[in-house]
């Protein structure tokens, strides 16, 4: 999914850009949770797909992170996490 502000996936109800979600492995005053259903190494990013708990929003999430970041929250498939857009991310109304 594109838009001006480049590639974005949704979230909350918003469009954000990937690398403008933060992942947590702990529940705080996040936006949604669910499951990481795909983990791709590129470079020196990491992308994650999680798969929202909400029925109401099922269509998986798009994360991107350096492959530092993930390490450092020793992320995996099946994981479950918790997603918020980033302090400053800019988003628009999906």
């Amino acid at each position: 999914m594109l838009s001006f502000l480049g590639p974005v996936t949704r979230l909350g109800g918003n469009l954000i850009r990937p690398h403008d979600i933060e992942i947590s492995r702990y529940e705080q005053a996040a936006t949604a949770s669910g499951s990481i259903t795909r983990w791709t190494r590129v470079g020196f990013e990491v992308r994650l797909e999680v798969t929202p708990e909400d029925a109401l929003h099922p269509e998986p999430v798009q994360v991107a992170l350096t492959r530092t970041e993930a390490r450092a929250l020793d992320l995996h498939v099946g994981d479950r996490v918790w997603l918020r857009p980033a302090v400053g991310a800019q988003s628009v109304n999906a």
